[in-house]
């Protein structure tokens, strides 16, 4: 699914699928994303990615 950015702001902002759907992005200090549908209540959570390099 792709995004297009209907209100840029932070940590909020409005954005619309290509079927019409209305989602808005909250980011949260630790760098994770919550995406709720206004809609319908669905919601897309994008954890902050891991640390990869371990010494």
């Amino acid at each position: 699914m792709a995004f297009r950015i209907e209100k840029e702001g932070f940590p909020y902002s409005d954005l619309q699928d290509w079927l019409g759907g209305v989602w808005e992005r909250q980011v949260f200090v630790q760098g994770n994303a919550l995406f709720p549908n206004k809609a319908n209540g669905y919601r897309i959570f994008v954890p902050l990615p891991a640390e990869t390099n371990w010494l």
